[in-house]
């Protein structure tokens, strides 16, 4: 836990931000989904992540890099953010976890509702894998530095 009632005011400012930017991101901006005519959704664990290892192309790997990475690094600050942000209610991995897994669980059901995207189960898993690591990293700094 950040002892330092300045620092963790701006790691608050910091989580706001960036929750802003990944709306946008998501639901504005030019990385934003076309509006889709139906409703579209993968319920199959691990049959999008599957599928681009299976159609990996060397020549292009983005739609690789962006969904399969893309989706676990953006979620990374949140893992070390929100415990900061919120260290009495989310202190421990479970909370974390289930805190995380819900509102991106929301986020893929605004994406279903609105036609905004395709609700996808393997974004929720890979999601938060980027929040675990998020999680890990923020205790290793806090085991390693007396300040904190």
């Amino acid at each position: 836990m950040i002892k330092s009632r300045l620092l963790r005011k701006g790691i608050n400012i910091v989580l706001a931000i960036y929750s802003i930017i990944a709306f946008w991101a998501l639901y504005i901006g030019s990385y934003s989904r076309q509006l889709l005519n139906e409703f579209k959704y993968n319920l199959y664990p691990f049959k999008t992540i599957f599928s681009y290892i299976i159609n990996y192309n060397s020549n292009n790997s983005t739609p690789f890099i962006m969904n399969i990475f893309g989706n676990i690094v953006a979620f990374i600050p949140f893992g070390f953010l929100l415990p900061i942000t919120f260290h009495r209610q989310l202190n421990r991995l479970d909370k974390v976890v289930f805190a995380s897994v819900s509102v991106i669980f929301i986020v893929e059901t605004l994406q279903l509702l609105f036609k905004l995207g395709v609700f996808d189960i393997d974004d929720i898993i890979l999601n938060s894998i980027g929040v675990l690591i998020g999680f890990v990293i923020l205790k290793k700094i806090e085991l390693s530095n007396p300040y904190c």
